[in-house]
C-alpha cells in the first residue's frame, strides 16, 4: 500500500508541475488500480485461509468446553459437587472457555459461561461452609506448618507422620466428601492418636493440630438440620451398596468358577456379613434410594448386586456347585481327615455356602438339598461327643464371650454376651469337639490372633493363651481377654515368666482404637501342630473411657521390666567396654545415652575364608540405654577385630551388626 500511495503523489505532483501527456496519465492511474485491486484479492484470500484454519481449533475447544460442562451437570445430579473431580471439571472448563475468548472472538460462549459461573457457585456454597470451602477444609491438614510440627529426625515422626495420614487427613476428606458420621469418628481417632504420642514426647507441642481438629468440629455441628439429615441419608445410602457391591464379589463372579472366599476359612464372614441381609429388603432398599434422591449415586452398586441376585438360581446349579463339592472333598483330604475339629469346620463351611445360596435365592432346591445333606453328617459327626454341658452341644466349636469367669457345667445364655462397654472384664470360653491334648501338640501355650477393626494387632510369638496341664484334659478352653485382678493373681505369672504379652497387646490395641463406640475384636486361636483353629468376634463401646485398659498396660509393662534382668557378663575387658560404648554412642547421634556395655561372649568367635584362614575375630556386647522417652533397655551387638598375622589382631574394634533388645526396668539397669 505504501508503494501504491507515493506514485499517487509522485503523479500529482508532476501534473502541477509539467505538461504531461494525458493518455500517459491515464495508463499510469490504470496500472495503480489494477495493481490495488490485485493485492486487495490477496488480502481477501489469506483472511479467508485463516479463517478456515483457526475454525478447526475453535471447533474442537468448543466440543472440550461443552463435554466438561455436561460432566459438571451429570456431577450435580449426582449430588457430588463438594467432590474433588468437580472441582478438577470447574478448571479445565475455566482453561477451555479462557482461550476460546482469546483465540475465537467471533464464537459466543456467553451462554456456556453463565452455566460455567453457576457451577462455580454451586461449589462454593457446597456443604453449607464458606465461599472457599475446599481450600478452607484442605488446610486442615495441607499447611506447611502442620508437616514442620515433628522434624525428620525427631524418634516420634514415623508416628507422627502415620497419625496425620490415617487419621487428621482422613478427618478432613470425609467432611469433604459429605461423610459427616464418618467424619465425627475420626476426629475422636486423631485426638487419641496425637494424645498418645504427646504422653510420649513432651517436647512436642500439637495445638496447632488440636485447632484445627476443634475447627472441624464447629464446621460438622455448624450445618442446619435439613443439611446434615440430607447428608446423612446420601452417606447411609452411599455406605450400604458399596459395601454390599464389594462383599458381592466374595459370592457371585460373571466366570464359571465360584469366588476364592467360597472355598477358603471365609465363611463365618461372610455369615456374618450377610446375616441380616434378604433378598426383598435389598430391593426395597433400591426403590426407598430412588425415592430420597440418592440412586444416581449409588447407581452402579445397586446394579451390580441386582443383576446378581436375578441370576442366582442359575448360578447355583451351574457354578456354586462346585464350591459346595470341593468343600466335601476336603473331608478326605490330609491334614483333615481323622481330625475332629478340622472335619467340623469342613463341614460347618459346606452348611454355610448352603444358607448363603439360600439367602440370595430362597427357597431354591438345590440349596435346600446342600442344606439337609451336610446338616445330617454334622450331626453323626457329633453324635459320639461328650459335652460338658448343653451350651457345649449347643456352641459346639464356637467362641463366646462374657463379663466373668464361666463355671462349666451350669453356665447358660445369659452369661453370654457379644457386647460389652468400657470398663468391662471380658473372658472366653471355646468348645471343643474333643479334649483340648487331642486337638494340639503343645503342653504349655496354644497361638491367639487377635484384630481390632479387622487389623491384626498380634502375632503368636508373643500372644497366646497358656495352657496348664489340667486345662489339657478339658474338652473347653477358657482364657482372659481383659483380666480382673483375681485372674491375674492365679495366671498372670504364667505369662510373665514366659514372656507373653498377651493382655497387655490387646489392651494396647483397643487403646490405639480409641474412645468409640464401634470397636470390633475378633479372637482366633490357633492349636499348635494342626490346622485347626477356632475363632470368635464381639463389639466393646469404649466411649465411656479407657482407663481400665491403661492400667492393665502399665501393671504388665512394669511386671515384665521388673521381672526382666540384665544378661551375665562372660569375659571381662575394660577396655572393649570403653570402645563399644564410644562406637555405639556416635552412631547413635544423640538419640539415645549407652550408661552400660557387658560382653556376652566367654571367648572370641573366629572367622575364616575358605582356606581356612583367619580373618578377624567377633564378640558379643549388650548395650544397655537409656531411650528419649525415658524407658531402659538392652541391645546385643556384634563387634569384629581383623586379623593381621602371626596370630595378631587390630587393636580397634568395628561395628558388625545388632541383635534384638529388651526392655527392663531403669532400677535393674544399673
Amino acid at each position: 500500500m505504501k508503494k501504491h500511495l507515493l506514485l499517487i503523489v509522485l503523479v500529482t505532483s508532476t501534473y502541477s508541475f509539467s505538461q504531461i501527456n494525458l493518455k500517459k496519465l491515464k495508463k499510469a492511474k490504470s496500472q495503480v488500480e489494477k495493481e490495488i485491486k490485485t493485492t486487495q484479492n490477496s488480502k481477501n484470500k489469506t483472511l479467508n485461509q485463516t479463517k478456515n484454519m483457526s475454525k478447526g481449533p475453535c471447533d474442537s475447544a468448543h466440543k472440550s468446553l461443552t463435554k466438561y460442562l455436561k460432566k459438571l451437570e451429570d456431577k450435580k445430579a449426582a449430588n457430588q459437587v463438594s467432590s474433588g473431580s468437580f472441582k478438577t471439571y470447574i478448571g479445565s472448563t475455566e482453561r477451555y472457555l479462557k482461550s476460546i475468548k482469546s483465540k475465537c472472538p467471533d464464537l459466543d460462549v456467553s451462554t456456556e459461561e453463565s452455566q460455567l459461573n453457576t457451577f462455580k457457585s454451586d461449589l462454593n456454597n457446597a456443604g453449607g461452609a464458606d465461599g472457599a470451602r475446599q481450600a478452607n477444609i484442605r488446610k486442615g491438614y495441607y499447611d506447611k506448618a502442620i508437616d514442620n510440627l515433628v522434624t525428620s529426625t525427631h524418634p516420634a515422626y514415623n508416628d507422627f507422620k502415620k497419625a496425620k495420614s490415617q487419621f487428621l487427613v482422613i478427618a478432613f476428606e470425609h467432611y469433604r466428601h459429605q461423610k459427616p458420621t464418618e467424619s465425627f469418628k475420626l476426629i475422636s481417632e486423631s485426638k487419641n492418636a496425637f494424645s498418645k504420642i504427646k504422653s510420649e514426647y513432651s517436647d512436642l507441642d500439637f495445638s496447632l493440630i488440636n485447632s484445627e481438629l476443634k475447627r472441624l468440629e464447629g464446621l460438622l455441628k455448624s450445618e442446619s438440620g435439613s443439611v446434615i439429615t440430607s447428608k446423612l441419608a446420601r452417606e447411609n445410602d452411599r455406605n450400604y451398596f458399596k459395601d454390599m457391591s464389594i462383599l458381592w464379589n466374595s459370592v457371585y463372579t460373571d466366570h464359571d468358577y465360584p469366588p476364592d472366599g467360597l472355598y477358603g476359612g471365609n465363611m463365618q464372614f461372610l455369615t456374618d456379613k450377610f446375616k441380616d441381609f434378604t433378598k426383598q429388603g435389598f430391593f426395597d432398599k433400591v426403590e426407598s434410594s430412588k425415592k430420597n434422591g440418592t440412586y444416581p449415586a449409588v447407581q452402579s452398586y445397586a446394579e451390580k448386586v441386582s443383576k446378581g441376585l436375578n441370576d442366582y438360581p442359575r448360578y447355583i446349579n451351574q457354578v456354586l456347585v462346585k464350591a459346595y463339592k470341593g468343600r466335601l472333598d476336603d473331608l478326605t483330604t490330609f491334614g483333615i481327615k481323622g481330625d475332629p475339629q478340622k472335619e467340623l469346620e469342613v463341614l460347618e463351611g459346606a452348611k454355610k455356602l448352603a444358607e448363603l445360596a439360600l439367602k440370595f435365592a430362597p427357597n431354591n432346591p438345590t440349596a435346600k438339598q446342600w442344606f439337609k445333606e451336610v446338616s445330617s453328617q454334622i450331626g453323626k459327626k457329633t453324635s459320639g461327643i461328650t459335652y460338658a454341658s448343653s451350651m457345649h452341644k449347643t456352641y459346639l466349636g464356637e467362641m463366646l464371650f462374657s463379663t466373668k469367669e464361666i463355671s462349666i457345667g451350669s453356665e447358660n445364655e445369659s452369661d453370654f454376651s457379644s457386647s460389652f462397654k468400657s470398663g468391662d472384664y471380658i473372658y472366653a470360653t471355646v468348645y471343643l469337639p474333643a479334649k483340648l491334648r487331642k486337638l494340639t501338640d503343645s503342653y504349655a501355650a496354644n497361638d491367639v490372633k487377635i484384630l481390632i477393626n479387622g487389623g491384626i494387632i498380634s502375632e503368636p510369638e508373643s500372644t497366646a493363651v497358656w495352657v496348664t496341664t489340667p486345662m489339657q484334659e478339658k474338652n473347653y478352653l477358657q482364657f482372659a481377654i481383659i483380666p480382673n485382678e483375681a485372674w491375674k493373681q492365679k495366671y498372670g505369672k504364667f505369662y510373665i515368666e514366659n514372656k507373653l504379652r498377651t493382655h497387655e497387646h490387646i489392651a494396647n490395641a483397643l487403646i490405639t482404637a480409641g474412645p468409640y463406640s464401634g470397636t470390633t475384636v475378633s479372637t482366633e486361636v490357633f492349636f499348635r501342630g494342626t490346622n485347626s483353629s477356632i475363632k470368635g468376634e464381639f463389639k466393646i463401646d469404649l466411649s465411656g473411657g479407657i482407663d481400665k485398659l491403661k492400667t492393665i498396660v502399665n501393671q504388665e509393662e512394669n511386671a515384665r521390666l521388673a521381672d526382666a534382668k540384665l544378661p551375665k557378663a562372660g569375659m571381662q575387658n575394660t577396655s572393649l567396654v570403653k570402645e563399644a560404648l564410644g562406637i555405639m554412642q556416635r552412631k547413635s547421634g544423640g538419640s539415645k545415652t549407652y550408661t552400660k556395655a557387658i560382653i556376652t561372649s566367654v571367648n572370641w568367635d573366629y572367622d575364616k575364608n575358605w582356606n581356612g584362614v583367619i580373618v578377624s575375630r567377633s564378640i558379643v556386647v549388650a548395650l544397655v540405654s537409656k531411650e528419649h522417652n525415658g524407658k531402659c533397655m538392652y541391645q546385643y551387638f556384634n563387634f569384629k577385630q581383623q586379623a593381621q598375622g602371626s596370630g595378631k589382631y587390630n587393636s580397634n574394634l568395628e561395628f558388625v551388626g545388632a541383635g534384638h533388645n529388651v526392655y527392663i526396668s531403669c532400677d535393674n539397669a544399673n
